[in-house]
């Protein structure tokens, strides 16, 4: 029924430029894609498609990245240190809720951390070289005291690992994230 009903829709799009740069801004391209395949791409243009499959490998790269730094953080961190967190939006929900998780993109991984395992997660990260950002700006850790304004201050703290990947640390749930 829905390839029925795309191709009927399809079938009045007069003008697809553009298709492929809004689904990409929309953080959905490997999911239009892949639903485009299942209903045969019909009317969509090759250049439209190009920009879909060169967007969906990007995002999937990404989520590849976020996934294996997810697994070092496992094996050298959550389980060594005893530390627990839920996982929460993007990477949680692409493995729950999508038949591939490839199909839901994420930027980041977010986790949500009772206060001692957060300050557990920020020391570790300054032991292992990662970059710590609050509010969109960089905070450098060079001392005991940039440990303690991250832990204490920082509602959400950023951390970017030396493999690029980037963890967000909650230490409450936003209004966004209500469903949680």
């Amino acid at each position: 029924a829905d390839v029925d009903a795309y191709r009927e829709i399809a079938r009045k799009v007069r003008d697809w430029s553009g298709f492929g740069a809004l689904a990409s801004y929309g953080h959905c391209t490997p999911i239009a894609l892949r639903n485009l395949e299942a209903c045969g791409n019909e009317g969509v243009p090759p250049e439209e498609t190009l920009v879909l499959v060169a967007d969906s490998r990007k995002a999937v790269m990404r989520n590849m990245r976020n996934e294996a730094e997810l697994r070092f953080l496992d094996e050298n961190l959550f389980g060594p240190e005893g530390v627990e967190c839920v996982h929460v939006k993007g990477a949680s929900l692409a493995r729950r809720y999508y038949p591939d998780s490839s199909l839901r993109t994420h930027r980041d991984v977010d986790i949500l951390l009772r206060d001692d395992d957060r300050l557990k997660t920020i020391e570790f990260g300054a032991r292992n070289g990662y970059r710590f950002f609050v509010a969109g700006r960089e905070l450098e850790v060079t001392r005991d005291a940039d440990i303690t304004a991250l832990h204490e201050f920082g509602r959400e703290v950023a951390m970017l690992s030396p493999r690029l990947a980037v963890i967000e640390l909650h230490k409450s749930i936003d209004k966004a994230m209500r469903i949680f």
